[in-house]
């Protein structure tokens, strides 16, 4: 199993126990890069991108569900050169930036990428 991480490696993404919302936006965060990683990289054979919970260290509020956060892993066959290549090439090839669909997404859950984010990804604002 590779370790993918919470998200596009240049994105702006929710830090760990901000509140209000923070495990909403975590989660619609790493729905959308699961999904992103299978559009860019789709797995072969029983190999599959999945999301890995872990509890932190760190409290937030007393709440114990608010001390986990999450990262995308890709799992897969060691014995399968095929989901081997796929793994690699996922860890060794990420997503820096969200796609469209990923800001889509977003969006539809309610938490749009802010602007400045939009602009670096070359992408329009959703009025």
């Amino acid at each position: 199993m590779f370790y993918l991480g919470p998200g596009p490696l240049e994105e702006d993404l929710v830090d760990y126990g901000q509140p209000p919302g923070y495990m909403l936006r975590m989660r619609a965060e790493l729905r959308a890069y699961l999904n992103q990683l299978n559009r860019v990289h789709p797995p072969p054979g029983d190999a599959r991108f999945d999301l890995l919970w872990e509890e932190s260290d760190f409290g937030f509020d007393g709440a114990r569900q608010d001390c986990r956060y999450g990262e995308v892993v890709a799992v897969f066959d060691t014995e399968r050169m095929a989901e081997v290549e796929w793994a690699v090439n996922a860890e060794q090839c990420p997503c820096l930036r969200w796609d469209e669909r990923a800001i889509e997404e977003l969006s539809e859950a309610g938490f749009p990428p802010c602007k400045s984010e939009l602009r670096a990804s070359g992408k329009r604002s959703p009025d």
